[in-house]
């Protein structure tokens, strides 16, 4: 499970952006098989950002399983994904994540939906560019004085 870019994400639950899979430093994350010709498609992969999505654990009691992974390829216009498509990213993995808990009847209310969302945005990950920073308790900060 933890082999690859998708695997590792599932397997440590943190978010991975890689600007140039053929660069040296994300030497390890890269595939010809793959990155080169995505599914026999002819596209050659650059850019990837690929983030888990949490489901509902019932041992813990808490939203802290991952129960999938969504990545998206090659940044539109070239370069690699940045902080807001992280952001981004991450909203969409919490509407997923909320949206299989309803298929399953898992109905936690409003408060477990706010902490799908606040979990999303803090979700640890690792960037493999040259301009990698933190930003998740100063975004985390900011998204819960705005609820």
């Amino acid at each position: 499970l933890a082999e690859g870019i998708f695997g590792r994400v599932a397997s440590t639950g943190h978010f991975l952006n890689i600007a140039d899979v053929r660069a040296p430093e994300s030497i390890g994350y890269y595939s010809p098989q793959f990155h080169d010709n995505l599914c026999g498609t002819g596209v050659r992969v650059r850019s990837v950002l690929c983030m888990p999505v949490f489901g509902y654990n019932s041992e813990t009691g808490h939203c802290d399983k991952v129960v999938g992974v969504v990545g998206v390829m090659n940044k539109k216009g070239g370069g690699h994904f940045t902080e807001k498509d992280e952001d981004a990213l991450a909203a969409l993995c919490s509407h997923i994540s909320t949206s299989l808990s309803f298929v399953h009847g898992e109905e936690h209310g409003f408060d477990e939906t706010l902490e799908r969302c606040a979990r999303a945005l803090r979700t640890k990950g690792t960037r493999i560019n040259s301009a990698a920073n933190q930003r998740v308790h100063d975004l985390y900060t900011l998204v819960l004085q705005e609820v």
